[in-house]
Parts: C-alpha cells; sequence; structure tokens
C-alpha cells in the first residue's frame, strides 16, 4: 500500500529505543489539499510528509490504519524518507565503537543498558527526560563541536552551566525559569554521573550547581514557571461555535471539568465507575454510580495504563475526594448512558506486548474500530481554545497544556480566600510544593512583602515609644 504514496526510503543505522515510538498518524494541513501523514523520529523530535496522493483522502479506515502500520514497519526497521536523513545525521553522527561512543550513543546505552533497572518503574519520567537530555547533547555539539563523551571536559560544564540560563522555552519563546535550569543540569548530572563509571571517565560535576538563582541573586523559594489560562478565555468557551464529534467526548464540558477540579491528566483518563462517590460527611461517604456527588482518587491496582496495569496516583495523600458541581455530574451521567452498551478497553503493555484489557473508563474515544481510553485531551483542548480565541479576536496564545489548569485552578482559589491547606488538598500537594510551584512567582513575592510590612507593624505596635517630658526650668 505504501506504492500509493510515493515515499523514497533509505536504509540508515538510525534506530528507536524504548519510550519512543513513530506514532504516524494521517491529517490534513490547512494550507494544502492534500493529506499528510505526521511521525515520531528517533530522537523525538516530529516530523511530516506533505503532498500525498488524493486517494489517500477517500480510502476507508481499514486501509488507512494498514498504510500507517506499513510506515511504522519500515521505520523501525531504520528505513527513513530523504527528507528526514539530513535532520538525522546533525545529530546522529557515525558510530565510533564502545569504547568511545558518540553523544547519542551514549544516550541509548544510558536509557538502555546502563540504567536498566530505573527504566522499568512504571510511573518513571524517563521518557520525557530523554527527549530533554538528547536537546541538552545537542548544546554540546552545535555549540562546542564536541562529537564523543571522551571529549567532554570540565571547563565545558562550566560553560553549559553558565549558558543554560539563556536557553529559549519552545513553548513561550522565552527564557526557561530557574526551576528549569536546574532541572536541566540535574538530568545531564545523573547522565554523566553513569557514563563516568561505566567508562572510567573524570568529570568534576561540582561544576553543575544544583542551587537554583533568580536574577543573578540564590534563591532557594524561587518557583516552577506557572502558565495561568486567562479566565475571560475560559469564559467564552461555552459561547464558541464549535462542534464536537460523536467519537470524543464534549470538548467544551472537558475544559469545565479540568478547570472546576483541578484534576491531573492521568486520573482523568484513568476515571472509571469505582471513582464515583456520595460523600455526605466525614462519616458517611459510601460508592454510588447514581447518586454521586465526588470523585474519589485513589490507587487501582487492576486499572490499565499506557505504561502497565495498576495506577498508582501522584500525591503528596496517595488519595483525596474532589467535589463535583451540578454540571460536572450531569457530564459524566452522559457518558455513563452514552457507553453503557459499548465495550471500552485499555491499551497497555505486559511482557513486552501491547494488550487491550477490558475496562469501564468514563471518557473513552472511538479509535482503531474499538472504544479506548485516551491517554491525553491535549490537541482537542488546544483545538477549542484557539478556536475560541480566534472567533471572540482575543489574542492570547493559545499553547497551553493540561496541567495549567491546575495552576490556573489554584491561582483562582487563592484570588478568592481559599485557604492553601485546602487548596493543596484538592491538588494533591503538601502545602509547600503547591506553594512553590502551583502558584504565580509575582504573586507570592508581593504576598511575601505584605506579611512582612504587617510583621512589622506588629512589632511597632508592642515596642514601647520613648517621650519626653517637659518639665519646668529652675534656676540657681
Amino acid at each position: 500500500m505504501l506504492e500509493e504514496l510515493d515515499i523514497v526510503f533509505k536504509k540508515t543505522p538510525y534506530l528507536y529505543l524504548r519510550g519512543v515510538k513513530p506514532r504516524s498518524r494521517f491529517s490534513r494541513h490547512r494550507g494544502r489539499s492534500n493529506s499528510r501523514i505526521e511521525y515520531n523520529l528517533p530522537d523525538g523530535r516530529r516530523s511530516s510528509i506533505y503532498g500525498l496522493s488524493d486517494k489517500v483522502g477517500v480510502l476507508n479506515e481499514k486501509k488507512r490504519n494498514r498504510i500507517l502500520f506499513e510506515f511504522n514497519k519500515y521505520l523501525l526497521m531504520g528505513f527513513f524518507p530523504e527528507k528526514d536523513i539530513q535532520k538525522l545525521s546533525k545529530l546522529y553522527l557515525k558510530p565510533s565503537g564502545l569504547s568511545n561512543p558518540n553523544l547519542l550513543e551514549a544516550v541509548n546505552l544510558y536509557y538502555t543498558k546502563l540504567n536498566h533497572q530505573k527504566w522499568e518503574k512504571s510511573k518513571s519520567t524517563i521518557p520525557n527526560e530523554r527527549a530533554t537530555l538528547i536537546m541538552i547533547t545537542r548544546y554540546f555539539v552545535e555549540k562546542k563541536n564536541l562529537t564523543t563523551i571522551r571529549e567532554i571536559k570540565t571547563e565545558h560544564l562550566k560553560d553549559f552551566n553558565r549558558d543554560v540560563e539563556r536557553f529559549k522555552s519552545r513553548r513561550t519563546k522565552g527564557l526557561i525559569s530557574p526551576a528549569t535550569q536546574k532541572s536541566y543540569k540535574k538530568i545531564l548530572k545523573a547522565f554523566l554521573n553513569c557514563i563516568s563509571y561505566e567508562y572510567e571517565l573524570s568529570y568534576d560535576l561540582r561544576a553543575l550547581d544544583l542551587r537554583t538563582y533568580f536574577k543573578g541573586k540564590l534563591d532557594s523559594s524561587v518557583c516552577a514557571r506557572t502558565i495561568v489560562i486567562p479566565e475571560t478565555l475560559l469564559d467564552l468557551v461555552d459561547k464558541c461555535s464549535y462542534k464536537t464529534s460523536f467519537n470524543y467526548p464534549d470538548r467544551k464540558e472537558v475544559i469545565n471539568f479540568f478547570r472546576r477540579t483541578g484534576i491531573c491528566k492521568q486520573e482523568f483518563s484513568c476515571l472509571s465507575l469505582e471513582n464515583l462517590y456520595n460523600f455526605k460527611s466525614a462519616d458517611d461517604i459510601t460508592q454510588s454510580i447514581d447518586n454521586f456527588n465526588c470523585i474519589y482518587i485513589r490507587d487501582k491496582d487492576d486499572c490499565p495504563t499506557k505504561y502497565g496495569l495498576g495506577l498508582t496516583v501522584k500525591s503528596k495523600n496517595r488519595e483525596r475526594y474532589i467535589p463535583l458541581g451540578q454540571r460536572e455530574i450531569t457530564f459524566i451521567k452522559n457518558q455513563i448512558a452514552k457507553h453503557s452498551g459499548h465495550t471500552i478497553f485499555g491499551k497497555t503493555t505486559l511482557d513486552g506486548h501491547e494488550k487491550y484489557i477490558e475496562y469501564r473508563f468514563l471518557f473513552p474515544v472511538y479509535r482503531n474500530g474499538i472504544w479506548q481510553r485516551c491517554n491525553c485531551f491535549l490537541n482537542g483542548i488546544r483545538s477549542l481554545l484557539k478556536a475560541t480565541n480566534d472567533q471572540f479576536e482575543l489574542g492570547f496564545e493559545c499553547d497551553y497544556t493540561v496541567h495549567d489548569f491546575r495552576n490556573t485552578i489554584n491561582d483562582s482559589m487563592g484570588d478568592k480566600g481559599m485557604e492553601a491547606s485546602k487548596r493543596s488538598y484538592l491538588l494533591g500537594h503538601s502545602i509547600e510544593v503547591n506553594q512553590k510551584n502551583y502558584s504565580n512567582y509575582n504573586k507570592v513575592q508581593r504576598s511575601r512583602a505584605a506579611d512582612l510590612k504587617e510583621h512589622l507593624q506588629r512589632i511597632e505596635q508592642k515596642q514601647p515609644r520613648l517621650t519626653l517630658l517637659k518639665s519646668d526650668t529652675v534656676s540657681i
């Protein structure tokens, strides 16, 4: 079937590793009449092939899936289109041997053989760290002209420690936050520590200062960069003339659900009938499908996730109750009624093979001929926010993520006077983490200044004042 696409493949030594997959799919480019195929390269970057035949647009879903299956098969065997070979050659250098591997080979070894035990952790963030580490190694290749791990010296690490403050953010196009700078140094330090032990190299890793700086000054209280979605944009989402297809939950209701509950992306995707509860008091909490008013976030051993079997909640308390409004309750009941006659599956990986396990998810999508769990609703949310922004000409940058809803609800609840302990409980954090990483830094600084001013006023009121007593003058 690939003959219909007129794509020229060439054999290359570039291979995919665990954590990165081609994930090719068909899409239609707005500025062109033909369809395109989007897919991931081995280094995590997204690539596309434009100008496909018009026949691809009229193929049924079965044939389209067959084409994507063959396309993925070619990529996994090391065959890539000609236009991608030049991109990969900038980072994928010629094999230099196991005694002195180049930077990308070292990254591949780090995530397969050298760091195998850490990779096997089901809830590890290694897949995301791998793409970040490749971006970091690109600094040494492009800026320092270094090709192998033995060429990296301590002075290069000092240069990286200094230049990381000028790294640009891919989302905001501005400089990365101090917290992001610290995470980059931490990832690089762990990588070099493992590589140096394996190849008997001597790096002075003290050159990577993991302390947090803000405007050139040491500040351990600097919070992570928080993006808050404007309330003006969210209020106009319901008025946008946007329609959702049948095989997708109502995107307006999904945005409202994230906005009102502050739930995590993975927790939302894995919600099932087991999470519905009726909360009357602290001593009267019962599971109910018909008469529920909250969702109970907890660990579920039999829930299929994309990492394996079993959901582990990433929060301080491991479990929490999130109250629901009438709109959220109606949304869930409509989803239950919509999928009452459907068999829903969850795609997971067991024993190194992908399998579909039946499970009663609340918000499935129809894909590849079955109803299954959706791991991320980001594309649907972004498209609706962008359509709202364009329709009402608001002028916002709509490059938001699902995680930004947690920053937004924490920010709005704080402005309305909710206590920090209650906000941290709803988001599943400790008070310190919630204050440091989910609060706007400027607001934190203003709050500290106000607290300091109030503290000084209290001290001034308690301190006795010296008064001069007038007395009659006596002449001698």
